[in-house]
């Protein structure tokens, strides 16, 4: 999917729409993030399930990572920041949002500890003459 919007490409990976700005800074859907990370609530009427997205906690989660998010309209229009989407993703209650955290940890665990080696082997290689 690529769509222009006011100069920005509108993509698509993995079933997120995402808009990459000139920068190489990234926003991200909302309504994509919110469906990821488990914010919908399914109900059953008439014998039909219905879902939908739990607008109010978004909004309450994203007021307290930044004001900017108490005057816009919070919804399916919505692209957020990145860093934004992983604040967001750090305080979501979801089992996926949950599965995420402990991805995360152990992805930054792994790389922190691969720097740690690599700067340790380059401060001795220094040393040795």
């Amino acid at each position: 999917m690529n769509k222009q919007i006011q100069n920005v490409v509108t993509e698509m990976i993995d079933g997120i729409n995402y808009q990459q700005m000139i920068g190489g800074e990234i926003f991200l859907n909302l309504k994509d993030v919110a469906i990821g990370l488990g914010f919908e609530r399914e109900r059953e009427r008439n014998g039909n399930i219905t879902k939908t997205i739990r607008w109010d906690n978004i909004k309450k989660y994203l007021s307290e990572i930044d004001d900017r998010y108490l005057t816009q309209e919070v919804g399916l229009d919505l692209f957020i920041l990145e860093s934004d989407f992983y604040e967001l993703a750090m305080v979501a209650k979801s089992e996926t949002a949950k599965a995420f955290r402990r991805l995360l940890r152990k992805s930054f665990l792994l790389s922190g500890n691969m720097e740690h080696i690599f700067l340790k082997t380059q401060l001795r290689s220094n040393w040795i003459i």
